[in-house]
């Protein structure tokens, strides 16, 4: 692995890659948001570049784990293996754009296992969390990273529970859930709370999950890095990586 630290992308204070959370600086307790999701995983890129090249990449199955050396995650026996990524790139032949003689492609990030393109962050942030000692996993959501989490914990046998959200912003004014993700969560075997509550009480509640339970509810910022395997996938079918 070539992971080093994790940075906040705001004030550049640096973490050890083991820290869960936020920010310390730019979080302020109480009012923390999907917006304090600011720690960035930095790399030994210049080790990176000595050891990987093209060939050794298209040696490998196609899919998130093919970019392993930029994902967190030490030992392989931690890897939770859904079939995320390696999606297709179909042509955009309608627009302006394309009309003109570019050629204009697009990831069909619907055909993850999930049908999201939240299956690559969170089956990396799942992967550090068993690798952490996590027994369990939660968040909070409003959907798509509760699909993702759930078939997650169901692939790896652990415990999850899903707070599920009507939308991030208005968890405290009862907006009606996605009927079809609570469905879908549910058949992953997650339990599912419709909680009704100010985010910053609901950020609280899963500290206290994290704390009291040993499970796994607020390091996104380590799946951050699965989101890398989108442009590097792209760059590489395109013949550029």
């Amino acid at each position: 692995m070539y992971a080093t630290t994790l940075r906040c992308v705001f004030c550049g204070t640096e973490y050890p890659l083991t820290h869960r959370g936020s920010c310390t600086r730019c979080a302020v307790p109480g009012e923390e948001s999907a917006l304090h999701e600011t720690l960035a995983v930095q790399y030994d890129l210049a080790a990176l570049k000595r050891q990987l090249d093209r060939e050794e990449l298209a040696r490998r199955p196609v899919g998130l784990w093919r970019y392993r050396e930029l994902l967190p995650v030490v030992d392989p026996a931690f890897r939770i293996e859904l079939g995320a990524g390696g999606t297709r790139l179909a042509p955009l032949m309608r627009i302006a754009e394309a009309v003109e003689g570019l050629k204009l492609l697009m990831k069909v990030e619907g055909s993850n296992p999930t049908g999201s393109f939240k299956d690559r962050p969170i089956g990396v942030t799942a992967s550090v969390a068993l690798e952490q000692g996590a027994r369990g996993l939660a968040c909070l959501t409003s959907g798509n990273i509760g699909s993702a989490m759930a078939a997650v914990a169901a692939k790896a046998g652990i415990p999850a529970l899903v707070l599920l959200l009507g939308a991030a912003g208005l968890a405290d004014q009862g907006a009606s859930v996605n009927v079809e993700k609570y469905v879908q969560i549910s058949a992953y075997g997650a339990r599912v709370l419709t909680p009704i509550g100010n985010l910053g009480h609901l950020y609280a509640l899963a500290d206290r999950i994290e704390a009291d339970l040993g499970w796994c509810s607020r390091s996104i910022e380590m799946g951050l890095s699965g989101y890398l395997c989108v442009p590097l996938g792209t760059s590489f079918d395109c013949g550029k990586c």
